[in-house]
This record gives structure tokens, sequence and C-alpha cells, in this order.
């Protein structure tokens, strides 16, 4: 069967009285679902940063209905070729390989970046009515890159903090 060489199982349990193949394609679905639900509510907060990059590179305002959309499409199509890339590796033989698979997930984020320049050049729109552009879209997606590195930062310096106080508590 197809499912039974993905390592994805290997921690999970088959319940007994129950059809494996049945079991893993009902975990696959789960986790689909899971995944739209995630962001889905994951793009209400990627909408806002959208906003701030596009009017911070471009000078125009899009409404939060407009960045929700395109955040949330971009993600389902940057999930989908992640998805394709590793299911195809994962195909090859290369899933027991980790410099291959490093490999794919490199591929994979340059993939995703290249095109979400192209996608927010052709779907963000100026005052004319007209696409901002590839080089634009560069602008927007570096932005969004910037903002997510601050807010990396600043998380792991609240957690470090955090961690500190606590450790001088005792």
């Amino acid at each position: 069967m197809l499912l039974e060489n993905v390592n994805l199982f290997a921690q999970i349990a088959v319940p007994d009285g129950v059809d494996p193949t049945a079991f893993r394609a009902g975990v696959i679905v789960g986790q689909l679902i899971g995944y739209v639900i995630g962001t889905a509510i994951g793009s209400l907060i990627g909408a806002i940063f959208l906003r701030w990059a596009v009017q911070w590179a471009c000078k125009i305002r899009l409404t939060y209905g407009e960045a929700y959309i395109k955040v949330f499409i971009l993600s389902i199509i940057n999930f989908t070729v992640g998805l394709v890339l590793g299911f195809g590796a994962g195909l090859g033989g290369m899933a027991n390989s980790p410099l291959a698979m490093l490999g794919v997930s490199v591929l994979s984020i340059i993939i995703n970046l290249i095109f979400s320049c192209w996608y927010y050049g052709v779907t963000v729109k100026n005052a004319f009515g007209t696409p901002i552009g590839f080089g634009k879209g560069v602008q927007v997606t570096l932005v969004l890159l910037a903002i997510g590195i601050v807010l990396a930062i600043v998380i792991m310096a609240a957690v470090l903090v955090f961690a500190i106080c606590v450790g001088t508590m005792r």
C-alpha cells in the first residue's frame, strides 16, 4: 500500500480492529482540515502584517478583507507546494535522508518566496487599478519577512526574560 511506507505514522499506533490504511487516511484528512482551520485563523493576523507591509513598501492602503483573502490564498498555495515537494521526495526515497529533505525544504522556501513576490505583484493594485508589479511584490515580501524576523526576536526575548525571571525565583 502507498501509505504504509510514509514515515509520518511512525509514532501513531493503529487501534486494534481498525483498518490501518483507513486509519492513516483519516489522520491525513484530519491534519488537512486542521491546517485549513489554522490557516483561516492565522490569516487573521497575517492580514494585519500584509496591510502594514503594503502600506510601508507601496504607500497603498489595502482593506482588511483584501489582505485576509490574499494571505489565506497564498498560505494554501504555499502549503500545497510544500506538500507536493515533500510527498514527491518521500515517494522518491529521500524521506530517510536528512540532507535530501533539507534540500527539499530549501527548494520549497525559494519557490514560495518567488511565488509570493509574483502573487503580491499581480494581486495588489495601485491607485490606478493596475498591478504593482514583481519589483514591488519583492518589496512587500521582504517587508513581511522583516516583520516576521522582528516579531520572532521580540518573542524570543520575552521568553528569555521570562525564563531568567523564573530561574532566579528558586
